[in-house]
Parts: structure tokens; C-alpha cells; sequence
């Protein structure tokens, strides 16, 4: 009897065991897709930064432009 009470908690301790290493395998699972999807967030916000950055060294440029044909107009209209 006591053979078969101890065989029993040996088999239980070995499910608990696996039970664990299955449930740490998927916490570290939702750890890697986590840390993934974080710095996949933060390259999305990056190539926003440049795109906007690009758009604003672009309008700059429009507005200097438009600056200068404002000038050389009324320079003209002057004359």
C-alpha cells in the first residue's frame, strides 16, 4: 500500500513538473512575442518620425521657393 501511495505521488510530482516546464515555456513564448511586437511598434513610430521629417524639410523647401518667385515678382512689379 505504501508502495503504491508513493509511486503515486512520484507520477503526480512528474505531472507537476512537466505542468511547469509547459507553462514556463509559454510565459517565455508571450515574453519573446511581446518584446517582438514592441519593437516592431517602435520602428513603426521611427519611419512616422522620418516620413514626417521629410515632409516638413519638404515644405520648407516649398516655402522658400515661394518665397523667392514672391521677391523676384515684386521686384519685377517695381520695375
Amino acid at each position: 500500500m505504501e508502495n503504491k501511495i508513493y509511486e503515486l505521488l512520484l507520477e503526480m510530482k512528474k505531472e507537476i513538473k512537466d505542468e511547469f516546464k509547459t507553462l514556463h515555456k509559454r510565459i517565455d513564448g508571450l515574453e519573446n512575442q511581446t518584446l517582438h511586437g514592441f519593437r516592431e511598434t517602435k520602428l513603426h513610430i521611427e519611419n512616422r518620425n522620418k516620413e514626417k521629417d521629410l515632409m516638413i524639410d519638404f515644405m520648407q523647401d516649398k516655402i522658400t521657393d515661394l518665397e523667392r518667385k514672391y521677391y523676384e515678382l515684386s521686384k519685377k512689379l517695381e520695375n
